[in-house]
């Protein structure tokens, strides 16, 4: 039995025309959106203020009179945990990084030092002495390679995570944020200071990491000027739950975050009253959130220094013996401080934890043990240095030799051969 059918070939013309139709417009839609998403994604929101979230669609409220002293605050006033920016896993893997740079640094140094000191000896008794030495160094130059590149890539991580959320992360939760970007920026810090190849060995790569690293440094100095704000909490307090945009420093980007460095230092060598423009320092300027800003600024210039001298050694520039002693005990001083900064940042980060997370004021019954995979990935992270610590250890025990003598035993050598010359 035929069925006949009543539809015209228009019917089905209309019909496909209508179903293309609206599968464009989902189709724009979505495009739109993830334009819109992208761009908003690229977008560097801090400094952030209640107007300019406001701006943006969030609804920030500042109550200052509710969260000032606050002793009796519903659940739904208090703080609520951020395991994704802040949770424990991610605090840990900053942690060992940090600590197992300095020591790496710590290793280098010594290295550096028998160096300089194996340039005034018989150059094949001190290379024979310490053959084996020299392929540990090696090891351990490998490793701090491999823990920089990795928090070059957590940082940034947590840098744009920050960003995103800085219309809605709380005052307590940068904080902490910070306290962890710190440590970051030790690491960083000790490889800088401790391998001398770092700016000039692979020219492409050299650059690379360099940009990368001034970036970093930028990014975390103009979020560490944001809480150079008297109003701004940088130990526990009530006033810490509220968003960190009600608080913020909004001139923190000026002069890519060194403004207030700037500013600080003409305070200094200024005898009349404090300004509006120094408030800051008469206040905040005692908190540890500036004294951390100013420590970023300061050892950064050191290390600014260090690396530039390494880099006049390795283009073989005959460098005075007491500079470079000089330039060695002026790292190793670096690195003693880097160690008591990471003490410091890991003291802030667990008194700021104990004094906040209260009954008082946070939400206890919503903190987890479970971790989130924002806190298993930098572990891994850290976890896969050990496929370049096993490789280089592997050339170790095979007898490949770790680039650590060539440069200056060249320039040892050449020395020595002057000075035979000169006696001659």
């Amino acid at each position: 039995m035929a069925v006949k059918c009543s539809c015209q070939p228009c019917d089905f013309i209309a019909a496909s025309s209508g179903w293309s139709s609206m599968a464009n417009g989902v189709k724009n839609e979505y495009k739109t959106l993830t334009q819109e998403s992208s761009i908003r994604m690229l977008d560097w929101n801090i400094p952030s203020s209640q107007s300019s979230c406001q701006a943006q669609g969030y609804n920030v409220t500042c109550n200052f009179a509710l969260y000032t002293n606050a002793t009796d605050l519903t659940t739904a006033q208090k703080l609520s945990p951020n395991t994704s920016i802040t949770g424990p896993g991610l605090v840990k893997a900053f942690i060992i990084t940090s600590v197992v740079a300095i020591g790496a640094a710590f290793v280098l140094l010594i290295d550096k030092a028998c160096i300089y000191w194996n340039q005034y000896r018989d150059t094949d008794n001190a290379i024979r002495e310490t053959r084996y030495y020299r392929r540990i160094a090696h090891t351990v130059e490998q490793l701090l390679h491999t823990l920089s590149d990795q928090q070059l890539t957590t940082g940034f991580a947590l840098i744009f995570a920050l960003s995103e959320q800085a219309c809605t992360i709380s005052a307590y939760h940068y904080d902490l944020v910070c306290a962890m970007l710190l440590m970051s920026f030790i690491t960083h810090l000790n490889t800088l200071v401790s391998i001398p190849t770092f700016i000039h060995k692979g020219k492409l790569l050299a650059l690379y990491r360099c940009a990368a690293l001034i970036a970093q440094i930028v990014l975390i100095s103009i979020i560490f000027s944001a809480r150079n704000r008297a109003a701004f909490p940088a130990r526990p307090s009530s006033l810490a739950i509220m968003p960190a945009c009600c608080l913020m420093n909004m001139n923190a980007s000026d002069w890519l975050g060194l403004a207030d460095a700037g500013e600080f230092v003409s305070h200094l060598n200024s005898t009349g009253n404090n300004t509006s423009g120094t408030e800051i320092f008469s206040q905040a300027g005692q908190s540890s959130a500036f004294g951390q800003y100013i420590a970023l600024i300061v050892f950064t210039g050191f290390t600014a220094v260090i690396a530039g001298v390494n880099w006049l050694e390795a283009r073989e520039v005959d460098l005075h013996r007491w500079l470079r002693w000089v330039k060695l005990f002026v790292a190793a001083a670096v690195s003693v401080a880097t160690l008591a900064l990471t003490v410091w940042a890991y003291q802030t980060y667990n008194s700021l934890r104990a004094g906040m997370e209260v009954e008082e004021w946070y939400q206890l019954s919503k903190e987890t043990t479970a971790w989130t995979f924002a806190e298993i990935v930098p572990l891994a992270l850290l976890a896969s240095t050990s496929i370049t610590l096993v490789k280089a250890l592997t050339q170790t025990l095979e007898g490949v030799d770790g680039p650590r003598y060539e440069g200056l035993v060249q320039v040892g050598v050449k020395r020595m051969a002057v000075e035979v010359r000169e006696e001659n």
